[in-house]
């Protein structure tokens, strides 16, 4: 009867369409997972893209529809080796993009809202290094390299908010919440609050007193 119950409630609150077409993708998501380097469990309600699969482990991911992750294996005449690591209980919802040529690693219970873009690297070079080669404005975008030295690291138990970009060369501390269309780039510390463009740390928790303080 508690089994019935609980499917009841599901075709109501989901509808019966919805809860039958999800039924009819848990097959095909059992086989895809087997195209990853490494994924325990995978399920995507609408439309997506993961590419270069081969570079991607993950341990638990669910997502609404219109993901994208690229993890770059190739790009024009450059290589690169990137690994994509996704921990347990990944929770996103739609209009996801994950781009990657190096680094990216995000740990587990990771909650992502709509709208946002995590990448490790720019589209081309436009920091100067001895003996590198800065990408031309004259250049195609298409054209220009990309480059392979960059990461991103996610904690655990981190939520992102709506809107919100992280760009490369970033750690975002374990607990940590983004706060909607922020841009992310730099570290922020463990269990603090980060808004705006670029994101600064607002507030950060403090569990002696079990509240989260104001930073001056």
């Amino acid at each position: 009867m508690r089994a019935l119950r609980r499917t009841y409630f599901k075709l109501k609150q989901e509808g019966i369409s919805r809860v039958i077409f999800s039924t009819i993708k848990l097959p095909y998501f059992f086989f895809y997972k087997l195209t990853f380097k490494k994924c325990k469990k995978i399920f995507i309600t609408g439309k997506f893209q993961i590419r270069g699969r081969k570079y991607i482990e993950i341990e638990s991911f669910s997502a609404g529809s219109r993901i994208r992750i690229d993890a770059i294996g190739r790009f024009n005449d450059q290589l690169f080796n990137p690994i994509i690591k996704i921990g347990d209980h990944f929770i996103a919802n739609n209009d996801i993009h994950i781009a990657c040529t190096c680094s990216i690693e995000i740990g587990n219970n990771v909650l992502l809202g709509s709208n946002i873009y995590i990448t490790d690297h720019d589209h081309g070079k436009y920091s100067h290094f001895k003996g590198s080669t800065a990408s031309s404005p004259s250049e195609p975008p298409r054209l220009r390299v990309l480059p392979s030295d960059g990461f991103v690291v996610i904690g655990n138990n981190v939520f992102i908010g709506e809107y919100v970009t992280i760009l490369k060369n970033v750690k975002v501390g374990e607990g940590s919440i983004i706060g909607a269309h922020s841009l992310v780039v730099k570290d922020i510390p463990p269990f603090s609050i980060a808004v705006g463009n670029p994101a600064r740390v607002i507030k950060k928790y403090d569990f002696i007193s079990a509240k989260w303080e104001s930073v001056k």
